[in-house]
């Protein structure tokens, strides 16, 4: 067999080696011809228009993606027609999300009140980035102006009642924040940070007791929930009730070891901690 073997292989004229070097010609053939139809591919799904680069950068903004997301809507801005208000105003828009998310809630502003300008009948979901960007920059007075601003165009949204609630406490319009917090619980009674968020007006108020009691329930609704442990434990420390509030310190730590090195109540501070 082997005798048959070998005399095929010298009747081919084939030396081993060389049939090696055939089948890696083969395979690298076969490679480049396969490159090339990936970079055709890719190629072809390349953005060609201000269309293209719009879709590709929201759909950047769903997979969170946020610089490629800035990066595709500010070259769709570029293209777009200067009448086409509607793809312009969606694109401020996404980039002003893609902003807030990357922390450069200055630029965040800048684009929401560019797409607030162009269609402000539309501008319910900006207002909302509008505000959260002047909150996190301290800005209260703004940010309780455009969540209102959505709550005209969005009567009851619950969300946007929350957040009016804790621009209101930083402005020390407590009526207002307690009035929004009770709607907005309303809305959702079984959502634990909204019972939260009305423990923390009962605290701002200095309503100690209220405040316990609320955290106590949001507690129980969310057991492993650190923020309302810790402010629980700030209520207790107000009121003088050191070893409760030595307690529920130590389990807000448990749960979330930032809170470990976190006073109960730190310099200039009014409040307990506040989710956002």
């Amino acid at each position: 067999m082997d005798k048959l073997h070998n005399g095929q292989e010298l009747s081919s004229g084939v030396s081993p080696r060389k049939h090696s070097r055939i089948i890696i010609l083969g395979v690298v053939c076969v490679s480049i011809g396969w490159l090339a139809l990936i970079a055709v591919f890719s190629w072809s799904r390349m953005p060609r228009s201000a269309d293209d680069y719009r879709k590709r950068g929201s759909q950047y903004l769903k997979e969170k993606r946020f610089k490629d997301a800035v990066s595709d809507l500010s070259k769709a801005l570029q293209l777009i027609p200067k009448h086409d208000e509607v793809n312009i105003f969606a694109c401020y828009m996404g980039r002003g999300v893609a902003y807030l998310e990357l922390g450069d809630n200055q630029t965040a502003i800048a684009d929401a009140t560019k797409a607030i300008d162009l269609r402000p009948q539309d501008a319910a979901d900006v207002y909302a980035v509008r505000a959260t960007a002047y909150s996190r920059l301290g800005k209260h007075q703004e940010a309780f102006d455009d969540w209102s601003e959505r709550l005209h165009s969005l009567p009851g949204d619950h969300v946007a009642l929350c957040k009016r609630s804790l621009a209101a406490c930083a402005l020390g319009k407590y009526e207002v924040a307690l009035s929004d917090a009770r709607q907005a619980l309303k809305a959702d009674p079984s959502d634990p940070e909204l019972v939260y968020q009305y423990g923390y007006v009962f605290f701002h108020q200095g309503e100690y007791d209220s405040a316990i009691r609320e955290f106590s329930k949001a507690i129980e609704m969310k057991p492993r929930y650190a923020d309302a442990y810790f402010a629980r434990a700030t209520a207790y420390f107000r009121l003088k009730r050191f070893t409760e509030a030595d307690a529920d310190k130590e389990k807000a730590a448990q749960l979330n070891p930032a809170f470990a090195n976190k006073a109960l109540i730190e310099e200039g501070q009014t409040a307990p901690y506040v989710w956002e």
